[in-house]
């Protein structure tokens, strides 16, 4: 419950629980099978698919498989494009996962949040592989390749 607590708050506060349009059935099943073989593939799909908003597939989040939690942050990052967005995702700057704070923060970070740079710079020496990452890489880097991207882009 630690890890969601924050997040049923942060859609309470934002009104996004009220009732966010849920997600397609294809962004469901996708985010569901995210431990699955060739679950990256349909998690792209899934993301071009659009029709729901990020508060609704972070509520797939409450599941309590890592692979669900981690895939319902993936889709919301990549959706993320206004400030309703952003509170949802900022609910996971506080998450236990490393990976999912990652996640979070470069979306945040990439639409000019103050807080999602700071969540990455914290993380620049995480040692947590990312989901999908082809080839390997850690959160750590994943962070300081954001940051430094971010800067040159001079954002």
């Amino acid at each position: 419950m630690r890890r969601l607590a924050p997040v049923l708050l942060a859609l309470w506060v934002t009104g996004c629980s009220s009732s966010p349009a849920a997600p397609p059935p294809a962004v469901v099943d996708a985010v569901r099978g995210a431990a699955s073989p060739g679950a990256l593939q349909r998690l792209n799909e899934a993301v071009h698919a659009r029709g729901g908003s990020p508060a609704s597939v972070l509520a797939l989040a409450a599941d309590g498989d890592p692979h669900v939690r981690r895939a319902s942050v993936y889709v919301a990052a990549l959706w993320a494009e206004d400030d309703d967005d952003q509170r949802a995702l900022e609910a996971f700057l506080a998450d236990e996962d490393e990976a999912i704070r990652a996640m979070a923060a470069g979306a945040l970070a990439s639409l000019g949040h103050a807080r999602g740079r700071a969540a990455l710079d914290a993380l620049r020496g995480s040692s947590t592989l990312m989901p999908w990452s082809d080839p390997p890489r850690t959160a750590g880097t994943f962070a300081s390749t954001t940051l430094d991207a971010l800067s040159r882009a001079g954002r």
